[in-house]
C-alpha cells in the first residue's frame, strides 16, 4: 500500500468517527447511584400516577431529606438509595399481604418481579429506591390507597413524620414538620419562571355553593398562579361563571403584569347555577378568536365545586362542548374542590386522560395547588408544523418541550438545529418525561435523522408512554414468603401497558450559558436502509510489482456494507441500523445503543475492511 492509500484510508476513517450518533439511550433511572434533580424528575415521570397522584411528595421528599442524593450523611454506609430506605423498611415490602394489586401493577409496567428477584443492593437505582418507599408507605398506612397522598405541604410534613417514624427523620437530620415546610417552600420559589410559550386560559366556578369566601381564595390562587408565567411568552385569559358567563380577560389582550392582577383580583362573585358547559364554549371561542400562535401550547384549566347543573343538552347538567376541544387541538385540565365532585365529569373535562384530573379536598389545598399545576402546564410540549422553524431563547437551566406526531411508516424526521448564540443541549424520546436522564438520544447542530420507532416494533418494560392505562387487578391470593411466589402469579399476559403504540416524539432543549438563542427545523423525509446492493466505493492507488498493460494505476474494491452489532448495555436494546440520505449520501446511526459502543465497534468493523482492501 502506497502513502497516498494509507492517507485515504485514515481520512475516511477520522470522517466516520466524526459523525453525530443521534440514537444512544440512557436510562440513569436504572444505573447504580445516580443522582440529581434530573434523575428524580425521570423517575417520577415513568412512575406516572401508578400509585395515585402524590401532588409534589415524592419530590420534595428527595430535595428535604437527601438534596436528591448529593447530601453525605454516611460515606460507609448504603441508606436505600435517592429515596432514604432502611433494610428493615425495604423488607416489609417484601412481604405483604396488603400490596399483591401493587406488586402486580409493578410487572405490568416495569416488568419488575418485585417480591422473587429484588433485594436492597437494588435500591441503589434510583426507579427502585422509588418503587421500594411508595410500596412501605402503602403497607404503613393502607389508608393512602384510597385516600392518596397529603396535598398541602403541611399536611405532607405531617404525614412524614407520622409514617416514616422519629428513627428516619433523626437520621436525615430534617426532624420538624416547620423545617420540611420552609425548605420545601424555599426551594419551589427559586425555580425559574414559566417563560415558554402559551396560551392559557383559566375558568373558574363561581356558583351559589363556592360561597363568598372561597371564592376569594380561588381569585387568590389565579393571581398566583398568572405571576408564575412571563406575559412575554404566556398569554392569559379568565373567565368566571355561575349561570351565566363573563369573560375577566381576553387572550391578548395587551394588559401588563400589574393590570392581569388587578383584574382578577377585582372579579366579582356571581353566584348561581353550575354552567361548566356553557364556560368551556367561550373559553373555546377565546382561543379561536386570538391571533393565531402555530405550534404553540393551548390549554384550559377548568376548576369546579361540584357537579354542572345548567348548559349542557336541554339545559341540564354535563360537558358535550369538551370534544370540540380535542378537534381545536386544546388541553384541558379538571380541578375539583371540595366533597361533591363528580369524578366522572372531572375525566370528561380532562378528555379522559387521568393524568390531567385533580381533586382537592377544599379551597385552602387549592391556595398552595397553583405550583403543582404551573409545573405541569408548564410541561406542556409546543407543536411546530412539519417544515416550519420555530427558534427561542433560554436562560441558564432553562428548557422547552417539543412534540411531533409519526405518520406513515416509511417517513422519518430530518432535524435541522442552529445555536446563534449560547449553548444548548438537544435530547429526544418517546415519552414527555425525557430528559438528560431519561432519553432515546441525543441532537447536535446541523442536521439530524431519526427513523420512525415502527420499524423496531421493541416492547420496552422500562418506559412508560402518555396512553397507556394500568388495569385493575382481582387478587384472590397473599403469599407470606416472597421466594414462595409462583410465575404464574405474575401473568405475562396482564403486561397489556408495554403494546401501545408509539405516537410522538419528544425534543428537549435546555440552556447552558446565561442567554441561549436557538432555531429548530423538522421535516418528514425518506431515509433508504443500506443493504448489501448499495456498497462503499473506495479507490485505492497500487503500486505494480512487475510490468503491466493496465493503463490507469488505480483499481476499484468493493466493500460489503452489511454490519451486525449487538448492545451489550441494554438487555431490550435493538441492533442498530445504518441509512445513507438518499439525498445527502451521509451516514447516520439510528440505533437505541450506547454511542461509544456503537461509534467504535463500527470504527472496528470498517476499519478491518479497510485494512483487508488496502493491504490485500
Amino acid at each position: 500500500m502506497g502513502p497516498s492509500g494509507f492517507l485515504q484510508a485514515l481520512v475516511l476513517v477520522l470522517t466516520l468517527s466524526t459523525l453525530p450518533s443521534t440514537f444512544c439511550v440512557v436510562d440513569k433511572t436504572l444505573e447504580d447511584d445516580a443522582k440529581g434533580e434530573e434523575v428524580v424528575d425521570a423517575v417520577i415521570a415513568k412512575i406516572g400516577s401508578l400509585f395515585g397522584k402524590d401532588y409534589g411528595f415524592f419530590k420534595r421528599l428527595a430535595y428535604v431529606d437527601t438534596r436528591f442524593d448529593t447530601k453525605t450523611i454516611s460515606a460507609q454506609m448504603f441508606t436505600g438509595g435517592i429515596w432514604y430506605n432502611t433494610e428493615k423498611m425495604f423488607n416489609t415490602t417484601k412481604i405483604s399481604k396488603t400490596l399483591d394489586t401493587m406488586y402486580r401493577k409493578i410487572y405490568q409496567l416495569f416488568g419488575i418481579k418485585w417480591r422473587g428477584e429484588i433485594s436492597w443492593e437494588d435500591l441503589r437505582k434510583p426507579l427502585y429506591s422509588a418503587l421500594a418507599l411508595h410500596l412501605y408507605l402503602f403497607e404503613k398506612d393502607p389508608s393512602t390507597e384510597q385516600k392518596g397522598f397529603p396535598q398541602t405541604i403541611a399536611e405532607q410534613a405531617n404525614y412524614r413524620k407520622h409514617n416514616l417514624g422519629m428513627d428516619y427523620i433523626q437520621y436525615v437530620q430534617i426532624q420538624t414538620g416547620d423545617e420540611f415546610v420552609h425548605l420545601v417552600t424555599t426551594f419551589e420559589e427559586a425555580k425559574i419562571s414559566c417563560n415558554g410559550k402559551m396560551d392559557l386560559v383559566v375558568v373558574l366556578d363561581g356558583s351559589g355553593s363556592v360561597r363568598s369566601e372561597n371564592f376569594e381564595k380561588s381569585k387568590n390562587f389565579v393571581a398566583k398562579l398568572f405571576a408564575q408565567y412571563s406575559i412575554d411568552t404566556t398569554r392569559l385569559g379568565f373567565i368566571v361563571y355561575a349561570t351565566g358567563v363573563k369573560v375577566e380577560l381576553a387572550l391578548g389582550s395587551g394588559n401588563t403584569a400589574k393590570n392581569i392582577q388587578n383584574i382578577v383580583e377585582e372579579a366579582f362573585f356571581p353566584s348561581g347555577g353550575t354552567n361548566t358547559n356553557g364556560a368551556i364554549k367561550v373559553a373555546l371561542n377565546l382561543f379561536k378568536t386570538a391571533k393565531p400562535r402555530p405550534g404553540v401550547p393551548k390549554v384550559l384549566a377548568v376548576f369546579t365545586d361540584g357537579e354542572s347543573n345548567k348548559g349542557g343538552l336541554h339545559d341540564k347538567g354535563g360537558v358535550p362542548d369538551i370534544q370540540q376541544a380535542r378537534a381545536d387541538g386544546v388541553t384541558t385540565y379538571a380541578v375539583g374542590i371540595g366533597p361533591l365532585i363528580i369524578l366522572s365529569e372531572l375525566m370528561e373535562i380532562a378528555q379522559g386522560q387521568s393524568g390531567r384530573v385533580f381533586s382537592l379536598r377544599d379551597f385552602n389545598a387549592l391556595l398552595q395547588f397553583f405550583r403543582n399545576l404551573h409545573q405541569q402546564t408548564c410541561g406542556e410540549s409546543q407543536q411546530p408544523s412539519f417544515g416550519q422553524g420555530t427558534g427561542d431563547t433560554l436562560k441558564f437551566n432553562e428548557h422547552r418541550l417539543y412534540r411531533f406526531t409519526w405518520g406513515e411508516v416509511t417517513r422519518s424526521f430530518r432535524i435541522t438545529l442552529k445555536t446563534t448564540q449560547g449553548l444548548i443541549e438537544v435530547y429526544h424520546g418517546r415519552n414527555r418525561g425525557v430528559n438528560r436522564a431519561w432519553y432515546d438520544g441525543q441532537l447536535f447542530d446541523g442536521e439530524n435523522y431519526i427513523e420512525h420507532p415502527d420499524l423496531y416494533k421493541q416492547q420496552d418494560h422500562n418506559v412508560r408512554r402518555d396512553d397507556e392505562i394500568i388495569s385493575e387487578f382481582n387478587i384472590d391470593k397473599a403469599y407470606e414468603d416472597y421466594e414462595e411466589v409462583p410465575d404464574e402469579f405474575y401473568n405475562s399476559d396482564d403486561r397489556t401497558a408495554t403494546t401501545s403504540p408509539q405516537r410522538f416524539l419528544f425534543l428537549y432543549v435546555l440552556g447552558l450559558e446565561s442567554i441561549n438563542n436557538y432555531t429548530i427545523l423538522v421535516e418528514e423525509v425518506d431515509l433508504l436502509p443500506m443493504t448489501t446492493t448499495l456498497p462503499i466505493i473506495i479507490t485505492t492507488t497500487t503500486a505494480p510489482t512487475s510490468p503491466t498493460t493496465t493503463t490507469s494505476p488505480f483499481t476499484t474494491t468493493e466493500i460489503p456494507t452489511t454490519i451486525s452489532i449487538e448492545s451489550t448495555t441494554f438487555a431490550m436494546t435493538p441492533a442498530p441500523s445504518f441509512f445513507l440520505d438518499s439525498s445527502l449520501g451521509l451516514f447516520k446511526s439510528s440505533s437505541a445503543c450506547n454511542c461509544a459502543f456503537v461509534k467504535w465497534n463500527v470504527l472496528m468493523v470498517l476499519g478491518v475492511n479497510f485494512a483487508f482492501v488496502l493491504f490485500s
